[in-house]
């Protein structure tokens, strides 16, 4: 899919949305985060990608408040 590198809802005059520069391909997942999915689902869709990361060794565990730090950081921006 092709979507906004800064989110259309993001609602800055500084940084216009249906501009060339704020375009590129990106995933139906990375769409969804910025138009349509909640806190609590964004958090979810995170942690699956931070699991598998752990699963294939990417990187090392997190710690396991890592879900509260998230929805910390997460919740400052509501």
């Amino acid at each position: 899919q092709v979507g906004h590198l800064t989110p259309l809802k993001y609602d800055d005059e500084q940084t216009p949305g249906h501009i060339a520069d704020n375009i590129a391909w990106i995933t139906k997942v990375g769409n969804n985060i910025q138009a349509d999915f909640s806190v609590d689902e964004t958090i979810e869709v995170l942690e699956k990608i931070f699991r598998n990361y752990v699963k294939e060794g990417i990187i090392g565990p997190f710690s396991s408040d890592w879900m509260n730090k998230i929805y910390r950081l997460f919740s400052k921006k509501s």
